[in-house]
């Protein structure tokens, strides 16, 4: 496998897919952050429902593409979004190595109903389903503490 290096340092880019992405938390935490050895992040493609925050993700992350002519930040719901589009959209590269995201966590909060059978908690499947299908190297997941309460076990399995 080819790896992908910073012309100007040398340096690994490790390719970052964010779903959930919000306006773009993990992303810029990702875009900060570097390895012992110089290695850093590229996001590649970022996906969320909500067209505010995708407006402003834009703004932050892609600021030199017209929002309709930005694939790799699309404005989407995340069940209809699968390995086939994301791989599609950040050719030539054929992987994806780390994989992040915060799905929706109303259905297992504490402050919430604890509910397993809560329709919002498709979202973290969807994201199970995601990781399932690239296999990155690598996945963060941001969620709550409420994922692990005991209503929530079989989910969470």
């Amino acid at each position: 496998m080819r790896k992908s290096f910073n012309k100007r340092t040398n340096h690994k880019l490790l390719t970052v897919v964010d779903v959930f992405c919000g306006a773009g938390g993990l992303s810029t935490g990702f875009l900060a952050a570097r390895g012992e050895l110089g290695e850093h992040y590229d996001i590649v493609f970022a996906v969320d429902h909500d067209q505010h925050a995708m407006r402003t993700y834009r703004a932050n992350h892609f600021a030199d593409q017209p929002a309709d002519q930005c694939p790799r930040a699309c404005c989407d719901d995340i069940g209809k979004v699968d390995a086939a589009r994301i791989l599609s959209v950040i050719r030539p590269r054929k992987h994806v190595d780390v994989l992040i995201g915060g799905p929706s966590c109303q259905g297992v909060s504490p402050a919430g109903l604890r509910n397993p059978d809560d329709k919002r908690n498709q979202m973290l499947l969807a994201f199970v389903r995601l990781v399932e299908e690239l296999r990155p190297k690598w996945f963060v997941m941001e969620n709550v503490p409420g994922l692990t309460h005991s209503n929530n076990r079989e989910l969470l399995a």
